[in-house]
């Protein structure tokens, strides 16, 4: 068993996942109303996808490479930059679906001013704190 294995184990790593995004839910006022994370699991073919549950905290793993996102019932390790994509509500039919981020943008006509390619360093949670990505704030 390799190092990285045995501390998976440790932390109970449900999934690894690339291409990923910190998907923020608002309201009409902008007001954020959930945080989840979709991404491509590694261990799977393309197209394949995970939605996780609602976001509770993010912290780096190894600076620049990996983050850890904790859920209320999991861990999911990401890799590499993520983006950040505010979305209505409604969207979340589609992402569970299957759609990525980038169609849903596309789809409400969201301007790719809210794809901020940067990796979360520290959340919160929604409702708890702030944002915070490696670039601009966002308060809950």
């Amino acid at each position: 068993m390799t190092d990285d294995e045995s501390k998976d184990r440790d932390l109970h790593i449900k999934q690894t996942l690339n291409n990923w995004a910190l998907i923020e839910f608002v309201d009409d006022a902008s007001n954020t109303l959930e945080l989840l994370v979709w991404g491509e699991p590694t261990n799977r073919p393309p197209k394949h996808f995970k939605l996780t549950s609602p976001v509770s905290e993010i912290v780096d793993e190894v600076l620049g490479e990996s983050c850890l996102v904790h859920t209320a019932n999991s861990v999911y390790r990401v890799l590499g930059n993520g983006s950040h994509h505010k979305f209505p509500l409604q969207a979340y039919d589609m992402l569970a679906k299957g759609y990525g981020p980038d169609e849903v943008r596309k789809f409400y006509s969201i301007p790719d001013e809210t794809d901020f390619s940067n990796r979360p360093r520290h959340t919160s949670g929604p409702r708890k704190g702030k944002v915070i990505l490696n670039g601009p704030e966002f308060d809950d």
